[in-house]
């Protein structure tokens, strides 16, 4: 198991994260570069940049009302969208806009988030959850969100950013949807009530750290055999490749091609991508699984990806001082019982929550229909989901406090 051997000297700090507690054999290391600080992220127009909700109202109602001249100014074929997005499809969903009503807990991808207190909450039945779905319902009214958003895919969401009809969009990358030279990440938004906050996403304590990359059970009949070849995959010129794709590959589009470093030794230099789109050309060679891509590799097996070195230094400029808050969710082990019941849990209350906030944003009536929404998310659990959640938090808090 050398090359994991290797991998933990580089990170002997983060190993413990990845042993259970309980009776699975698990290998399930996955380090990924340029996740330091998880957020959504927010594109809009150059030149274009509000610094408050009622700002980015207004700034779209300008896209709204000069359509026809950017349109004919700009040659962009089809008509311009104020705003677009997916909805509950994580960097595609607008949830960083909620974060400056109420408390400024807004939403995450999996719906939680812990107050300084140490309290583990679900966002979606916050008041400022509330506040915020609705001044979303306004913008419909006011036809500044694109009717497709409830409803579209990623094939029709890259198309009409390919032809740069979008005011503003969400993603992770800018450059799958358009280009990153005519937009610019949107700051934090300050709020009706002068709430100003980015909500760090859960796990981000141990960033580009995931589980269940792969695992060994009782079932696997050759574990030596299996581990082997594990282990072959956290070898510094596999892992890349296993990231971002490969090289050498006739009739396809390669992320790589084999170089040499400073010292002669080979080295995998990213491809410029052109105008290909970089997420669509890495899914088609990647294979994901274990791997590990650590700093120290950068310019010794692999390069670093400039359009990864560009979003990581435009998302510090522009997020990391509004980020306030003290905690996030951390990646913890449950018991078997425990992971069971959230899985349910997950299943029903996550449907539900997502269900209404796509319903409430497009149709309205938050409202009216919040003290029955409130019922329902208790009748399916979520008081026993946040109390599960919470043991492992203060566990994990415990943990930490013990090897100081």
């Amino acid at each position: 198991m050398k090359n994991i051997q290797n991998t933990g000297q580089c990170a002997p700090h983060q190993m413990d994260i990845f042993i259970p507690s309980h009776g699975l054999n698990s290998l399930v290391l996955g380090k990924k570069p340029f996740r330091q600080s998880e957020i959504f992220r927010i594109l809009i127009k150059n030149g274009w940049i509000p610094t408050t909700t009622d700002e980015l109202e207004q700034v779209l109602i300008q896209f709204r009302d000069h359509a026809d001249e950017l349109e004919k100014e700009f040659s962009i074929e089809g008509a311009v969208i104020p705003m677009s997005f997916i909805i509950n499809n994580g960097d595609q969903d607008p949830a960083i806009l909620l974060n400056g009503f109420g408390e400024g807990y807004g939403d995450t991808g999996d719906h939680f988030a812990v107050t300084d207190e140490g309290k583990v909450i679900y966002t979606t039945v916050q008041e400022g959850y509330k506040e915020g779905i609705e001044w979303l319902h306004k913008l419909v009214t006011e036809d500044l969100v694109d009717p497709e958003a409830f409803t579209q895919e990623w094939s029709t969401y890259v198309a009409k950013g390919k032809n740069h009809r979008y005011g503003l969009c969400f993603t992770w990358d800018i450059a799958n949807i358009d280009n990153n030279e005519d937009y610019v990440m949107l700051p934090a938004l300050t709020g009706p009530d002068g709430m100003r906050n980015i909500t760090r996403q859960n796990n981000s304590e141990t960033s580009g750290y995931d589980r269940g990359r792969c695992v060994l059970t009782s079932s696997c009949r050759n574990t030596a055999l299996a581990a082997a070849w594990i282990d072959q995959m956290y070898a510094p010129l596999q892992s890349p490749q296993n990231n971002w794709g490969t090289y050498g590959e006739k009739d396809s589009f390669n992320i790589f091609e084999l170089s040499t470093n400073k010292d002669g030794g080979e080295m995998l230099k990213h491809m410029d991508l052109g105008d290909q789109s970089p997420v669509e050309v890495r899914e088609a060679q990647s294979v994901n699984g274990p791997l590990a891509v650590l700093n120290e590799y950068y310019d010794v097996y692999v390069t670093q990806p400039e359009d990864a070195k560009w979003r990581l230094d435009n998302m510090h400029e522009t997020y990391l001082q509004d980020m306030n808050s003290k905690y996030v969710y951390p990646n913890v082990f449950m018991s078997i019982d425990d992971t069971n019941k959230v899985s349910q849990y997950d299943t029903d209350i996550k449907k539900y929550a997502e269900q209404k906030k796509a319903d409430w944003i497009l149709n309205g009536g938050i409202e009216k229909e919040w003290d029955f929404y409130l019922k329902k998310m208790e009748q399916y659990g979520l008081s026993d989901y946040i109390s599960i959640k919470q043991k492992y938090f203060d566990e994990y808090q415990k943990s930490l406090s013990e090897e100081k």
